[in-house]
């Protein structure tokens, strides 16, 4: 079987076959134990504990525009530079705004 080719879908798909086999055994086995019912019960509850954990929805960051990243990065850099940055445009667009309305 030299020209044979390994199919690694199969492989993998044996592998878990293989496993939940091994993980039936194991409840079967723990089943005929003593307290065995309690200790599946036990095991199914932590187990949907996991997955509600799993699948619990990630908050995602907002998308921001290219300035926004330049006003963040520029305010990591120096933060009272950028403050006293912010206080002069806040104040100029104000007066700007003053003088537009006087108009």
């Amino acid at each position: 079987m030299r020209g044979a080719r390994r199919l690694p879908y199969a492989d993998a798909h044996m592998r878990n076959l293989l496993l939940t086999l091994l993980h039936l055994a194991g409840v079967a086995a723990r089943l005929c134990g003593p307290g065995g019912v309690r200790a599946v019960i036990a095991e199914n509850l932590l187990l949907k504990q996991q997955l509600i954990v799993l699948r619990r929805a990630h908050r995602r960051a907002p998308n921001l525009t290219r300035s926004d990243r330049l006003l963040c990065g520029f305010a990591e850099l120096s933060p009272r530079t950028f403050c006293t940055f912010l206080r002069e445009f806040r104040s100029s667009r104000w007066q700007g705004a003053a003088i537009g309305q006087r108009t």
